[in-house]
């Protein structure tokens, strides 16, 4: 399941919700000060996919035009 992030309409704090997509926009309550709060636009990462080894690339040499 997805999640997903809320932004409190009185104090403005974020929180983090692990949801069904179908249940995405139903109200959600800060869990600072109890008032409603909405879902916010927030960052992701994008995989290649495939299996990871853990291992990271070097950068690529560059030229010396030699």
């Amino acid at each position: 399941m997805p999640i997903y992030e809320y932004v409190c309409d009185t104090c403005g704090q974020r929180h983090e919700s692990i949801r069904r997509y179908s249940e995405r926009d139903q109200a959600v309550r800060c869990a600072t000060c109890g008032a409603e709060a909405h879902r916010a636009l927030s960052a992701f990462a994008v995989g290649r996919g495939g299996a990871s080894t853990g291992a990271t690339a070097s950068p690529a040499a560059c030229y010396s035009g030699g």
